[in-house]
């Protein structure tokens, strides 16, 4: 069994696609799959939308009480993933292309890796992205990589394929709640000696909507990177 975790703030518009595209990739593989959409309190209706699709499609939808973070509504989300041996995280905004998914799922059964991401920068792409966003995502994985010292090409992209054994041994590690958790995962699993593969992917910037990203992510992330520099060399 697939878990796909999707969490939601404002994405009613792209929901109902993501669906779509989810179940099609999935009937194509002929693997049996369910949805956690974890909404954070949205006021355009995204999470009474999800709610209205549990007819169609094997989706979980539940609904928290104000926005905390990307890496808590991950936490979250977890808890309800117990029978699944795999789980993917994506965004819901279909920057990510769901049809991907077979490409991490064919790379993860090739070589029984524990974890497969997604690399925008090894072979992947970057499409839309105005400079400003380009030159943050670039200096914030080549910042991570020069700081932690771990081989991985893309720290910061959601979009993964996990062994859920793995998420149970370093999820209760991770301290981080907001954008950086990405990174402290990812990075967690390389040291903890995890076998990780990548997939390059496409990614296109958001067709409708506005981006989450807030300043004060930006200097959490580095506030995370510090720490876990310090505990590595300690």
């Amino acid at each position: 069994m697939y878990t796909i975790i999707i969490p939601t703030y404002n994405e009613r518009d792209n929901v109902e696609i993501l669906c779509i595209f989810l179940k099609e990739t999935f009937t194509q593989l002929n693997l049996p799959y369910s949805m956690i959409f974890i909404d954070d309190a949205s006021p355009d209706g995204t999470y009474e939308l999800v709610c209205q699709l549990r007819d169609e499609f094997p989706i979980m939808a539940i609904r928290r009480n104000q926005k905390s973070g990307l890496g808590s509504a991950y936490k979250h989300a977890l808890k309800y993933c117990e029978n699944s041996e795999f789980v993917i995280i994506m965004d819901s905004d279909l920057s990510q292309n769901p049809f991907d998914i077979q490409n991490l799922i064919q790379t993860q059964r090739k070589s029984n890796y524990d974890l497969v991401y997604g690399t925008r920068y090894n072979q992947g792409n970057v499409v839309n992205w105005p400079f400003l966003r380009k030159v943050i995502s670039r200096g914030a994985n080549n910042l991570a990589q020069i700081m932690l010292g771990v081989d991985i090409t893309d720290y910061t992209n959601s979009f993964r394929l996990y062994r859920t054994s793995l998420l149970k041994t370093i999820v209760p590690l991770v301290k981080s709640d907001g954008f950086a958790f990405q990174t402290e995962v990812i990075y967690r699993a390389a040291v903890h000696d995890f076998k990780i593969g990548e997939y390059p992917i496409i990614f296109h910037d958001r067709c409708t909507g506005s981006s989450k990203m807030k300043f004060v992510e930006i200097v959490l992330y580095v506030k995370t990177l510090l720490s876990l520099m310090v505990c590595r060399e300690s």
